[in-house]
């Protein structure tokens, strides 16, 4: 497998994976931040702007494939 190869494999793998990852990184924001004394009513906007961010990256993404083509 040359090295050329694997760089694009890798990327791939990290755009696949950062909205799954943007995910858990809100989840875990939502459940351990309350134990440091934040209280969970004041992350309320949390959710919906990795929400929107995800889509717009997503959107971003489609919008990209489809102009290559």
């Amino acid at each position: 497998m040359e090295p050329f190869f694997e760089v694009f494999v890798v990327e791939d793998l990290v755009e696949k994976a950062l909205p799954i990852a943007l995910s858990f990184v809100d989840d875990l924001l939502v459940l351990a931040l309350p134990n440091f004394g934040l209280p969970l009513p004041d992350l309320q906007w949390l959710s919906p702007v990795c929400l929107a961010w995800t889509v717009i990256y997503l959107g971003l993404k489609r919008w990209r494939k489809l102009s290559e083509k």
